[in-house]
C-alpha cells in the first residue's frame, strides 16, 4: 500500500535530516563535540566494567591518550603539552602530525580496560544513565575496532535517535494547526537548525532527551484533545519517568502532568476527578522509574539535579541564591543564551556575524510579540464564551512548557553566577523544547503574515537558516578543522578568504578533513557525502516552502474552535 503524499514528504525530510547529520558526524574531529571525550568515557566504563561510574571513576588511558594525540578545542588550551589545540596542531611540520595519527590509530583497544594513568575523571558520571545504558551495547559490539571508528559509530546512533525529533515535531504541529502542510514546512524548518545538529552529531545524551521532550509534548497536547484518557496518563508517566532518566533538566517539566489536568479541568469541569486521578497516576509511573536516580543523586551529592554546578552551590541555602539574582547581568546571560541557541561552533566555540545572531534574534523578538497577541485575542474570547477555548488550552500548555523550562534555564545563570562568577549558561539546553519552540515561533509568525501566507513566512526562516548553517560549515567549520584558518594572536578567528583555497586546495583541505577519522572516511567518500549534505540543505529549503498543499485539517485552527468545542 502505497503511502500517502503528506507521509512521503515528511519521509523525505526525515531523511534530509539524516543526510545532513551524517555530514556533521564525520565533519567533527575526535573530541570537538561538547564534552564528548567525558560523555564517551561513561560509555566506555559502563561497556568495561558493567556498572555506573562514580563522581570519582576515572576516564580509560585509551581516552587519556587519545586526547594527548589528536587537535583540541581552544576551550582546552589549559592543558598541559603534548596536548595540542586545533591551531597549535596545525602549525606542527607534516611529520610530526602525521606520527601523531599513526600513534592514534595504533592505540591497543585493551586500554580501554586500564585507568588513566593521570587519575582524570568521569566528570559526566553526573549524568542520568540512559543513554549510557543504551549506548553501551553498540560500543561492546565495536570493541575491537579503533577507537575513531567506535566514537563515529555513536555520533551516528546518537544522531539517528535525534532524528526522531523530526516526525514527533510533525505530529505536535498537526495538533496545533489546521494544515499538514504548514506541519511539514516546519518539520523541515527544525531540519535546518544549524546548532540543533551541533548538539546531537556527538557522544552525549542530548539527543535522547530532545526526543524525549518532544515525545512529552505530543502526549500532553493529545491529552488536551482526549481529556480523561488514563491510558494517556500512563504513557506520560513513562515518558516523564524516561526523560529524567535521560537528563535531569527535565526536572522543569514534573509540574507538566499538573498543567494538563489543569487545563483539561478548565476546559471539561466535570472531568476533574478523572483529571486529578491521572495527575496521580502520571506521577507516580514517573516517580517510580526515575526516583530511586535522583534519591540516589541527592544522597551523593546533596543536589537533587546532581549537576556538578548545583553539587558545588548546594552548601549555599536558597536566601542566599535568591539575593544572588540583582547581580547577575541578565542581559549578557540573555545574549549568552541566544547565541549559543543559535550557532556555537561545537566545544570551539567559534561564532559568526554579530549582525547574523541580531537579525534572527530580532525575527524571534516579532514571533514572541505576535504570540503574546495571540494568548490575549484568544483568552478574550474564551472569556466571552466563559469556556477555555481549545486552541487557548493548547497555547498555554506550549507556552508552560517553554516558560518553565527557561526559568530552569534562569536558575542555571545563578548556579553558574555564584560557582564561578559569569552570568551565562549555554542555549543549546534549548533544544530540548524544540518542538514547543518551533510551533511557538509559527504561531506567532501568523499574526503578522496570516494564515495563508504562513508556510511562505517558515519558507523564508527556512532558507535565513540553510545560509546560516551553509556559511558556518564552508567559511567556519571546514577551514578551521582543516588548519586553513586559525585564530590571531589577539584571540579572533581570521576570516577565510576563497584565495586561501588556492595556496591549500580543496583536496588538501578535503584530506586534513579526514585526518583522525575512521579509514571508511576517506577523501573521496567524505566529499561524496558533503555533496549529499548541500543538496539535502538546499532541497529542505525548498520543501519548506512547497510542502504539501494538501491542507487536511489538524485537530484545531487558529482562529474558530476545536471539534470539542
Amino acid at each position: 500500500m502505497w503511502l500517502s503524499r503528506d507521509r512521503r514528504t515528511l519521509g523525505l525530510v526525515w531523511l534530509l535530516f539524516v543526510l545532513r547529520a551524517l555530514f556533521y558526524c564525520g565533519l567533527f574531529p575526535l573530541w570537538e563535540g561538547y564534552d564528548e571525550p567525558s560523555h564517551y568515557a561513561f560509555v566506555q566504563h559502563v561497556r568495561v566494567h558493567g556498572a555506573l561510574p562514580t563522581p570519582a571513576a576515572g576516564v580509560s588511558e585509551e581516552v587519556r591518550r587519545s586526547l594527548e594525540l589528536v587537535p583540541l578545542p581552544r576551550l582546552l588550551d589549559d592543558l598541559p603539552p603534548p596536548h595540542l589545540t586545533h591551531d597549535e596542531y596545525w602549525r606542527l611540520a607534516a611529520p610530526d602530525r602525521l606520527l601523531r595519527q599513526r600513534t592514534l590509530a595504533a592505540l591497543p583497544s585493551e586500554l580501554a580496560r586500564k585507568a588513566a594513568v593521570d587519575h582524570s575523571t568521569i566528570y559526566e558520571a553526573q549524568q542520568p544513565p540512559l543513554y549510557y545504558w543504551l549506548l553501551a551495547p553498540a560500543d561492546w559490539l565495536a570493541g575491537s575496532r579503533p577507537l575513531v571508528d567506535r566514537v563515529l559509530l555513536l555520533r551516528v546512533l546518537s544522531a539517528l535517535v535525534g532524528s526522531l525529533a523530526v516526525p514527533l515535531l510533525y505530529l505536535a504541529a498537526c495538533e496545533v494547526f489546521a494544515r499538514r502542510d504548514v506541519a511539514l514546512s516546519l518539520a523541515a524548518f527544525m531540519a535546518l537548525m544549524p546548532e540543533l545538529l551541533i548538539d546531537i552529531c556527538r557522544v552525549g545524551n542530548e539527543c535522547l532527551a530532545i526526543v524525549l521532550g518532544s515525545a512529552l509534548v505530543l502526549c500532553a497536547l493529545v491529552m488536551l484533545r482526549r481529556p480523561g484518557n488514563l491510558r494517556s496518563s500512563v504513557v506520560l508517566g513513562v515518558l516523564l519517568g524516561l526523560a529524567l532518566l535521560a537528563k535531569a533538566y527535565w526536572l522543569a517539566l514534573v509540574p507538566l502532568p499538573a498543567i494538563v489536568a489543569v487545563l483539561q479541568t478548565l476546559r471539561a469541569r466535570q472531568m476533574w476527578r478523572r483529571a486529578a486521578a491521572g495527575l496521580l497516576l502520571t506521577w507516580s509511573i514517573a516517580f517510580g522509574l526515575a526516583g530511586w536516580w535522583y534519591w540516589r543523586t541527592a544522597q551523593r551529592t546533596g543536589s537533587i539535579a546532581g549537576e556538578q554546578l548545583h553539587a558545588a552551590t548546594a552548601h549555599i541555602p536558597w536566601t542566599g541564591k535568591l539575593a544572588s539574582i540583582t547581580r547577575v547581568d541578565w542581559l549578557a546571560a540573555l545574549d549568552w543564551v541566544a547565541c549559543s541557541h543559535i550557532w556555537r561552533g561545537a566545544w570551539s566555540f567559534l561564532v559568526v556575524r554579530s549582525w547574523m545572531y541580531r537579525l534572527l534574534e530580532s525575527l524571534a523578538l516579532l514571533a514572541a510579540l505576535g504570540l503574546l497577541f495571540l494568548l490575549v485575542r484568544a483568552g478574550v474570547r474564551s472569556c466571552k464564551r466563559k469556556r477555555m477555548g481549545f486552541f487557548l488550552s493548547q497555547a498555554l500548555l506550549l507556552a508552560a512548557v517553554y516558560g518553565l523550562f527557561c526559568l530552569a534555564l534562569a536558575c542555571h545563570v545563578v548556579i553558574v553566577f555564584l560557582s564561578q562568577g559569569a552570568s551565562a549558561t549555554f542555549g543549546w539546553y534549548l533544544y530540548a523544547v524544540v518542538t514547543v519552540e518551533v510551533i511557538l515561533l509559527a504561531l506567532g509568525a501568523s499574526v503578522w503574515v496570516g494564515r495563508e501566507r504562513l508556510r511562505h513566512a517558515i519558507g523564508f526562516g527556512a532558507f535565513l537558516l540553510a545560509a546560516l548553517d551553509l556559511y558556518a560549515v564552508h567559511f567556519l567549520l571546514g577551514p578551521y578543522y582543516a588548519g586553513v584558518i586559525a585564530h590571531r594572536p589577539d584571540g579572533p578567528l581570521r576570516t577565510f578568504l576563497l584565495g586561501d583555497l588556492s595556496r591549500t586546495g580543496i583536496g588538501e583541505l578535503i584530506s586534513r578533513l579526514t585526518v583522525n577519522k575512521p579509514a571508511i572516511l576517506t577523501p573521496a567518500v567524505f566529499s561524496t557525502v558533503w555533496v549529499l549534505y548541500a543538496g539535502a540543505t538546499l532541497l529542505l529549503v525548498f520543501l519548506a516552502f512547497l510542502a504539501s498543499r494538501s491542507g487536511r485539517r489538524g485537530t484545531a485552527d487558529l482562529d474558530s474552535p476545536g471539534p470539542t468545542d
